[in-house]
């Protein structure tokens, strides 16, 4: 009774909280953006007071890896994205930007606010910056299928990985009637987005790619002007 008795009290109080421990440690991703010590958080003091210790000093330092962490990722963040439109920047997509390049296929989707800097003119930078992020919600439809960036002014691309040519017609077919005029009605002119695309398979240099779907979106902008008698 004696050695059972011994054999008890080492596992509650030893070998029950070290594989606690243990299991709470090893369900951490570290490759995740956003880690997840949850099971740390909730393991209780239990066993022998070095082990109370231990557990207490392991949430200790993971309290700090956390802010620091968090602290990383949001300037990271920052650094990637546009401030007003919520979308990626020019800084993300030169990181990622040869890694599109590996994939079977990558589309490149240009796309140009009309009328941005008349709006700007007319109304004030508040109403073009409204009318940015009147654009980025009509983009967010893409957000599901691939990334969407600000290029800068009144420029924005979207890049979709590895899909066939007619599922992305079938994507745009989609969204583009959905978009629409973003401005008002009396203010004497129309905001639109225009867009042009290419299509490329593994191995195609990314920046041709954008140069052609920048192209094919200033023709549809002309067009577009010409027939509002812009």
């Amino acid at each position: 009774e004696s050695v059972m008795f011994i054999i008890m009290y080492c596992y509650k109080n030893l070998i029950r909280p070290l594989t606690s421990l243990h299991t709470a440690l090893s369900v951490i991703d570290f490759s995740k953006d956003v880690i997840d010590f949850s099971k740390v958080d909730t393991l209780e003091k239990t066993g022998f007071p070095e082990m109370q210790e231990i557990i207490d000093k392991f949430k200790y330092l993971l309290g700090i890896i956390t802010e620091r962490i968090n602290r990383v990722n949001d300037a990271r963040y920052q650094s990637e994205h546009d401030e007003l439109s919520g979308c990626y920047n020019r800084m993300h997509l030169e990181r990622v930007k040869t890694q599109y390049e590996t994939e079977e296929s990558f589309a490149i989707i240009f796309i140009d606010v009309n009328n941005l800097k008349r709006m700007n003119d007319v109304f004030g930078h508040d109403a073009g910056d409204a009318l940015i992020k009147a654009a980025a919600r009509k983009l967010q439809f893409w957000n599901t299928y691939g990334d969407v960036y600000r290029m800068g002014g009144d420029e924005f691309m979207i890049v979709v990985c590895n899909v066939s040519q007619q599922t992305l017609k079938e994507y745009i077919d989609n969204w583009y009637p959905t978009v629409g005029v973003l401005n008002r009605d009396g203010d004497g002119f129309k905001c639109v987005l225009s867009y042009g695309v290419s299509y490329a398979k593994k191995g195609k240099d990314f920046d041709t790619q954008q140069k052609l779907a920048d192209d094919r979106m200033y023709d549809m902008k002309v067009a577009i002007k010409k027939k509002f008698g812009e």
